[in-house]
C-alpha cells in the first residue's frame, strides 16, 4: 500500500484511492464513510491523507485518533459540517497508539499521560458551516500542529474548540470568519474538571473576524483545572461592522487561567467591540500583553480587569473607542497592573484605577490635549496604591484627578 491515500470528490461521488489503485468509491452524501475508511487503514506505515478540491457534505464528524496527516488543497478543499456538530473531532480512543516505546525510562505519571493521542497534522483546508454546525474540536493531543485553516460560517458553535488536556500544540496561519454564537466564543479554550488543563499551547496569525459573541474565551466553563502557559503572536479579534451589529461582550474574556503561568499576548490587534463591553475582559489569573493595538470602533473601554488578576500592558497602542454615549477609556483595572512603555492617541478615553488596584504606570504617551476632563482616575486607596511616575501628557496637568470636582465628568462634548 502506498504511504498516501486521496480523497478525491469526483462529480456526484467521493473516491479513496492508494495511489492510481481505487480502493473505493461512495455516493457524495457518504462523504463521512470514506474519510472513516481511509483513517482506518491508517498505520504506521500509512500516515497522509490528501483531501483534493470540491465540496464535501459530512452526515458525522471526521475521527481523528491516530498519528496521521491530513491535508487539503488549500481554500478549495471544503469540509461541510453537519448541524449541530463539528466537521473534525480529534480526540484519544482505546485505538490510539501510546508512547511508552518512545519516551525514555517511562514512569507511572508518563503512562498516565498516555490517554493522550498525539501526532496529529491537519492542514491547508476549508471548514464552512454555511450558516450551521461547529469547526474544529481537539481533546486530549499533544504534539499536534495545526495550519492553513479557513473556518467560516460555523454559527451553532465554536470555530475552534480545545476541551480537556491539549498540550504542546500549536495553531497557526488560520483565518475564521462569522463563527460561534453569543455564548460560544469563535475559539474556545476550556478549563476541566480535573486532570491536566490545556497547556503550552501557542496560537500564530490567528485572525478572528465577525465573531457571533467572543472571538476567543479562554477558561470556559467551570472546570477548577484552567489553561495555562498559552501565547498568542499576531493575532487578530476584530467584532462585526458596521459596529451596531457586534454582539454584546468582550472580543477577548479571559475567565479562568493560571495564576502564575497565565497568558502571553505579543502583538496583533483587538478591534471593533460592543459599545457597551470592554475589548478584553480579564476576570482571573496572569495576563501580559506586549506591542498589541487596542481600539478603533466600539468598546467601553480597551481593557478591564478584576480584583485579584494581574496584567502587565507594556509597548501597546490605544486608539480611540466609541463608547455607549461617551468615548470609550483606555482600561480600567482593579488588580495589580504594570501599565509601562504605551502610547494613547489624542482621541483616547480615560485610565481608571478602581479601590483594589495598585501598581505602576510609568514611562507611557498620553497625546491627550485637553486638561478639562480627567484622563487618569485612581479611587479609594488606588490613590496611594497606584504609582503614577516618568510619563509624558499632552495636556498640562499630569493627573485631572487632583481636582475632585472633576472625577465624574465622563466624556469629552
Amino acid at each position: 500500500m502506498a504511504d498516501t491515500l486521496k480523497i478525491v470528490r469526483e462529480e456526484e461521488r467521493v473516491a479513496l484511492y492508494d495511489g492510481s489503485r481505487l480502493f473505493m468509491s461512495a455516493p457524495a452524501e457518504s462523504a463521512s464513510s470514506v474519510f472513516e475508511y481511509a483513517l482506518d487503514l491508517c498505520d504506521e506505515s500509512v500516515g497522509h491523507i490528501q483531501v483534493s478540491a470540491g465540496r464535501f457534505q459530512l452526515t458525522k464528524p471526521i475521527r481523528v485518533d491516530k498519528p496521521v496527516t491530513l491535508e487539503g488543497a488549500g481554500y478549495a478543499t471544503k469540509l461541510i459540517p453537519p448541524a449541530g456538530q463539528y466537521a473534525i473531532e480529534v480526540n484519544a480512543s482505546l485505538r490510539s497508539p501510546t508512547r511508552r516505546q518512545v519516551i525514555r525510562d517511562s514512569t507511572t505519571w508518563l503512562y498516565n499521560m498516555e490517554i493522550r493521542t498525539h501526532g496529529i497534522v491537519l492542514r491547508d483546508l476549508c471548514i464552512d458551516g454555511e450558516g450551521q454546525g461547529k469547526g474544529l474540536s481537539v481533546e486530549f493531543l499533544i504534539e499536534g500542529m495545526f495550519s492553513g485553516l479557513f473556518i467560516h460560517r460555523t454559527r451553532d458553535g465554536p470555530g475552534l474548540r480545545l476541551g480537556p488536556s491539549v498540550m504542546e500544540t500549536g495553531f497557526h496561519d488560520i483565518h475564521m470568519l462569522d463563527c460561534g454564537t453569543p455564548d460560544q466564543a469563535a475559539v474556545s479554550l476550556e478549563a476541566q474538571p480535573e486532570g491536566d488543563a490545556c497547556n503550552n499551547v501557542i496560537f500564530q496569525s490567528v485572525f478572528i473576524i465577525f465573531p457571533n459573541g467572543c472571538a476567543m474565551e479562554i477558561g470556559a466553563g467551570m472546570g477548577v483545572q484552567k489553561p495555562r502557559l498559552i501565547t498568542l503572536r499576531d493575532c487578530m479579534m476584530h467584532g462585526w461592522l458596521p459596529w451596531q451589529k457586534t454582539a454584546k461582550g468582550p472580543l477577548l474574556r479571559i475567565s479562568g487561567l493560571d495564576p502564575v503561568r497565565g497568558l502571553k499576548v505579543f502583538g496583533g490587534r483587538v478591534t471593533c467591540g460592543h459599545v457597551e463591553s470592554p475589548c478584553v475582559s480579564l476576570l482571573e489569573g496572569r495576563a501580559k500583553f506586549f506591542g498589541v493595538s487596542f481600539g478603533g470602533g466600539g468598546g467601553s473601554c480597551a481593557i478591564m480587569t478584576k480584583p485579584d488578576t494581574h496584567a502587565v500592558i507594556r509597548d501597546c497602542d490605544f486608539h480611540g473607542l466609541r463608547g455607549k454615549d461617551t468615548i470609550g477609556d483606555i482600561a480600567h483595572i482593579s488588580g495589580d497592573v504594570h501599565f509601562e512603555s504605551n502610547v494613547c492617541e489624542a482621541n483616547s478615553g480615560r485610565l481608571i484605577f478602581n479601590e483594589p488596584a495598585q501598581g505602576f504606570v510609568t514611562h507611557n504617551h498620553f497625546l491627550k490635549n485637553n486638561a478639562n476632563r480627567p484622563l487618569l482616575l485612581r479611587h479609594g486607596k488606588a490613590e496611594t496604591q497606584v504609582v503614577v511616575s516618568a510619563n509624558r501628557f499632552g495636556c498640562q496637568r499630569d493627573l485631572d484627578d487632583a481636582d475632585p470636582a472633576m472625577r465624574n465628568i465622563l466624556s469629552d462634548r
